[in-house]
């Protein structure tokens, strides 16, 4: 499976997640955009190059007194994200 199909199979991934979510009741995944907007960007991945890189946000992590546990886990996100799905991956900490 080539790293373009992989991309387009996160889209189908976080498509899948949101539904669950609904079906629990629970609030949506997006914070932008929605269900439609995500299906028109993966269907525009198919014919065009997409650039995509994972930033996530953590205020209350603090970047001075992390744990080996939480970079850790920060650790193993990005080499799965990176070898998965040739992904870069960054945090948003507090200082």
């Amino acid at each position: 499976m080539s790293s373009h199909d992989k991309r387009t199979d996160m889209f189908t991934h976080l498509l899948r997640r949101e539904a669950r979510c609904q079906e629990a009741e629970g609030p949506s995944r997006y914070e932008e955009g929605d269900g439609e907007l995500l299906l028109t960007i993966r269907e525009m991945s198919r014919l065009c190059p997409v650039s995509l890189k994972i930033n996530i946000v953590q205020p209350g992590l603090s970047k001075a007194q992390a744990t080996r546990e939480q970079l850790e886990l920060l650790s193993v996100t990005e080499t799965y994200l990176m070898e998965t799905y040739r992904l870069p991956f960054g945090v948003i900490a507090s200082a």
